[in-house]
């Protein structure tokens, strides 16, 4: 189910990344629920974890591989 929806809204780009002066591969939504479809696959993929921000409720991700922490209570809104 995931593939077939990421297969009709999903589409590989190559954008300008300025942070290291050079192309890379993204993988870009076409619609609200393509990102929606995309953001499961990063979640399945990636095994992330969630959590309720103690302030306002949001959900946010935990320990991403860009760095985050496990420890976080707050999303930061």
């Amino acid at each position: 189910v995931v593939n077939e929806a990421l297969k009709e809204g999903v589409s590989p780009r190559l954008l300008w990344n300025p942070s290291h002066a050079r192309l890379s591969l993204h993988q870009v939504p076409g619609t609200l629920l393509a990102a929606l479809w995309l953001q499961l696959a990063r979640a399945i993929d990636g095994n992330r974890q969630y959590r309720q921000c103690e302030e306002c409720r949001n959900w946010f991700e935990i320990a991403s591989p860009d760095g985050g922490r496990k420890d976080k209570q707050y999303c930061g809104f």
